[in-house]
């Protein structure tokens, strides 16, 4: 089964993932710029110090809606470099001395 995009309600995890069918029997699935936009605002719901837990989804998603066509606007591929320079600094930060 292919996972893709997120749940849109507010009451599951950050990272919890369903499947394209999920989507499309509860008639959330849109287009990829709008959901690329919800995934953005939940991301910047996100306290500052956990939005690096993104990194690799939102990268992912990135990548699969320019896979299907769509021009990434130049702000959500700054945000990709942002996420993950904010990961590879959280991964150093716990790194013991």
């Amino acid at each position: 089964m292919s996972y893709l995009w997120f749940p849109i309600s507010k009451d599951t995890g950050p990272l919890n993932l369903v499947s394209k069918a999920d989507l499309q029997q509860e008639g959330k699935m849109t287009g990829h710029l709008d959901q690329l936009e919800l995934f953005l605002q939940k991301i910047m719901a996100t306290s500052v110090e956990q939005r690096y837990c993104y990194a690799s989804h939102w990268a992912w998603m990135l990548t699969e809606a320019q896979k299907s066509g769509v021009d990434i606007p130049p702000e959500f591929e700054a945000l990709r470099n942002e996420l993950d320079e904010e990961a590879m600094e959280a991964q150093f930060d716990n790194m013991p001395i």
